[in-house]
This record gives C-alpha cells, sequence and structure tokens, in this order.
C-alpha cells in the first residue's frame, strides 16, 4: 500500500496527488489501489486516530509509526483525496477521516483572524512524539472496564510497538464494541492536559489556497456550514492581508505580510478562490481570482507557455527557473493549469482556459515520460481530456430544492465540472 522506495520501502509519504490520479483512471485495478492505500493510511499511526489529521511521514513501510510533525499542506491535500474515496465507493469511513482532518484543522491550526498556522512540532517536553504515545497502565486507568476493548482496538500492549510505548493503530476495527466512542473521547480529553507541542504561526499564501480547497471541499461532499464559514474567513483573510491589486504576498506572521510572492503562492489562492466561489457564489472570491490569474499572466507567464517560478519583477535571483515535478505539495505549474483552466471555465473567458492548456502542452513530454513525477499535472490533464461541463443551476441556495441539484452536481465523481449558482 502507498509508494515506497526499494530496499526498505520507507519513509512512506502520503501521496495525496497520486491516489487522485489513480481514483480517476479508467481501470477498476487502479481504484483498489487508491482505496486500500487510503484504508491503510487511515488505520496506521500516522493518522492521529484521537485527534483527526495526519503526521509528515510514516518512519516505517506499514504506516505505524509516524515522524509525529504536523503540517497544514498534508492536511490539506488529504482532505479532498479521502473525500474523492468516498465519492467513489460511499465507504463512510472515508468520510469520517475527511471530517476528522478538517475538525483537526480547525481547532489546533487556525488564527482568530481566519487564515491557517503552517506546521506543529514532532516534540513536546525535548522528547519526540510525547505527546501521542501511550502506557498499557495509562489507559486501564482512565478506562477501568472498557481499556481491554479499547486496547484491542487501538494495538495497545504492554511491551509497547514503539520504545516501549504505544502509538495509537486502529490494529481491529472489528472489536470496537458501542463504548468505544466514549473510550476514545475519555483518551482525547485527558491527552488535552498533556503539555503540547510548539506551533509555527506563519500564514503561508500557498498552503492556505490549499486549506481554502479542502474546507470548501468538505462543505461540498459532508454539508457542515462551520466548514464554509472557515473558508469564508480565511479568504477574506488573505485578500485583506496577503493580496494587494491582484498580486499575492507569500507570507504573513506578527501582524506583517512579508516577501514577494512565487507562481504557487498566486495559482494556489486562485484556485481556492475559485472553489470557494462555486460553493457560495459570491462574486466577490470570483472577481478576486481573475485579478490574482491576470496578474499571474502578465508576470510568470514564458514563451514555451508554462510559468516562471519567480514573477518578471522578482529580486535578481542566479537563474530564473520553471518545474512541473512535484514536491511536497504541488507544483506553481500544476496548479497553475488548473486554476486556469477552471477560471476559464467559470469566466466563460477561453483565454484563460487557453493558458492552462498551454501548461500541459509545455510539459507534454514530461507527462509522457515520467506522469508519476507530476501527479497533479496529471489532475489537470484528467480534468481537460474528461470535456468539463460548466453546470449553472438556477435557484435560490437557501431553497432546499437548489442545494439537493448543487450537492448532486458538486459530488458526481469523477465527471470533471464546474459548477455555479445564480439566483
Amino acid at each position: 500500500s502507498g509508494f515506497g522506495s526499494p530496499p526498505n520501502y520507507a519513509p512512506k509519504f502520503p501521496q495525496s496527488t497520486e491516489l487522485m490520479v489513480l481514483m480517476r483512471h479508467p481501470e477498476a485495478s487502479a481504484h483498489a489501489m487508491a482505496h486500500k492505500t487510503l484504508h491503510v493510511m487511515r488505520r496506521g499511526g500516522m493518522h492521529d486516530q484521537l485527534g483527526g489529521g495526519f503526521h509528515r511521514y510514516s518512519t516505517d513501510r506499514k504506516w505505524l509509526v509516524p515522524h509525529f510533525e504536523k503540517m497544514l499542506y498534508d492536511n490539506a491535500l488529504l482532505v479532498p483525496c479521502y473525500l474523492d474515496g468516498y465519492r467513489q465507493t460511499q465507504d463512510g469511513r472515508f468520510a469520517g477521516v475527511a471530517r476528522t482532518t478538517l475538525d483537526y484543522l480547525l481547532r489546533e491550526m487556525r488564527a482568530e483572524a481566519g487564515g491557517f498556522w503552517s506546521s506543529q512540532d514532532a516534540q513536546s517536553e525535548g522528547v519526540e512524539g510525547k505527546f501521542f504515545v501511550w502506557e498499557l497502565a495509562e489507559v486501564q486507568q482512565l478506562l477501568g472496564p472498557d481499556a481491554a476493548m479499547v486496547a484491542k482496538v487501538l494495538g495497545i500492549s504492554r511491551s509497547g510497538n514503539w520504545e516501549h510505548t504505544n502509538v495509537l493503530w486502529l490494529a481491529n476495527e472489528g472489536a470496537a464494541t458501542a463504548a468505544f466512542e466514549g473510550a476514545r473521547n475519555t483518551l482525547f480529553e485527558a491527552r488535552e492536559e498533556r503539555i503540547k507541542m510548539a506551533t509555527d504561526d506563519k500564514v503561508l499564501a500557498s498552503w492556505n489556497g490549499l486549506t481554502l480547497t479542502a474546507l470548501c471541499d468538505g462543505y461540498r461532499a459532508l454539508g457542515d456550514e462551520r466548514y464554509l464559514v472557515a473558508a469564508k474567513q480565511c479568504a477574506a483573510f488573505m485578500l485583506d492581508n496577503l493580496v494587494t491589486a491582484g498580486r499575492v504576498t507569500r507570507s504573513f506572521q506578527g501582524e506583517q505580510a512579508r516577501h514577494q510572492g512565487y507562481l504557487e503562492d498566486h495559482v494556489s489562492l486562485a484556485g481556492g478562490l475559485l472553489s470557494l466561489f462555486e460553493v457560495e457564489s459570491d462574486p466577490r472570491w470570483l472577481a478576486a481570482a481573475q485579478e490574482i490569474l491576470a496578474q499571474t499572466a502578465e508576470h510568470f507567464h514564458a514563451d514555451d507557455g508554462a510559468f516562471w517560478f519567480t514573477a518578471d519583477d522578482h529580486e535578481e535571483l542566479l537563474a530564473r527557473t520553471k518545474s512541473a515535478s512535484e514536491g511536497a505539495i504541488p507544483s506553481g505549474n500544476a496548479m497553475a493549469a488548473q486554476a486556469f483552466l477552471r477560471g476559464g471555465l467559470l469566466l466563460g473567458d477561453d483565454r484563460l482556459y487557453q493558458l492552462g492548456l498551454g501548461v500541459l502542452r509545455a510539459y507534454h513530454e514530461l507527462l509522457m515520460k515520467s506522469p508519476a513525477s507530476a501527479p497533479s499535472l496529471m489532475l489537470a490533464t484528467q480534468f481537460h481530456l474528461g470535456a468539463p461541463k460548466e453546470v449553472v443551476i438556477a435557484g435560490d441556495p437557501g431553497d432546499e430544492r437548489t442545494h439537493r441539484l448543487l450537492q448532486v452536481a458538486w459530488n458526481t465523481f469523477p465527471q470533471p465540472c464546474v459548477v455555479t449558482c445564480i439566483h
């Protein structure tokens, strides 16, 4: 399950975008690979079984023992990935993972003003993982007669599974009784009393763009208004503090915006604003995305159809580069392709759509030879080749009938489309 390199097949990182490509592939075997990986990650110790959200990566090939740091971008990318799994299978366990991950982001990673912080440390009290691990005796003391059942479900033993303590994982889901949820909440509340990890309180534009998309996708699939409210507050914060006339600043910390934005900052935020417009129909979000895309086209576009990493008026670097190969987050070029394709459809502007298409043409050879190195660009390609539909639903979004139509349009999978509600 998942993608690892020989000989150890570890560490293993959650490759959300690769799984999303597989779920859009016509072959059922590709779906099976993706779903199996989603289940094993969901059950493993890399997934915080008490508080929701995912740690950065697994140190072993079984997804059991994580590196305990939690990153905003991982969680933002895993939400739409699990929601795709839910849409494809109707397996409520996938929806549950998306829900608890979003709830974790709202609870622990959100600034009061609406932006989202970058990461939480692996260490607390100077010890790796101390906040997250358990000894059997602690669990017995807290849970009494339910301890044996919970220990069986969460793989807790006297000897432990990591450095004489226990990383919690879903070892035996089927052993859970009706008391399990209550017992899990008891453990969570007890854990909240521990000394917490430090949080990096930088608000990064590109990572917040991904989070905006995740919140909107959570609202589309799960119908929880809290995610829509948080998305609107996040978007308003970004536009008020990090965007000036369509140019995006990279980060915000200590009441100050810093550093000229790169390609990924512009197109990730534009993509998030387009997602918000699709679920909320407020023209403010569409106009803001349009302005950012216009500035991106003006200052980042290259002659070959791709986009440069830095703007034409950026401080001088040794070399101006461009790439579509994916690192921890989707490449700027992949997010540009997605944002220009979607923006072109939502705005009825073929020139924008052609700019997105230009990126796919510029990296045609890479997509042919090494698609696994650029999965988000593959997602943009799948979107374009799927002949995306423009779905317009006329009616009051507050009307239950309109909302039912919207939910069908939002959650049809894998048919690519953009959705607008007019009233």
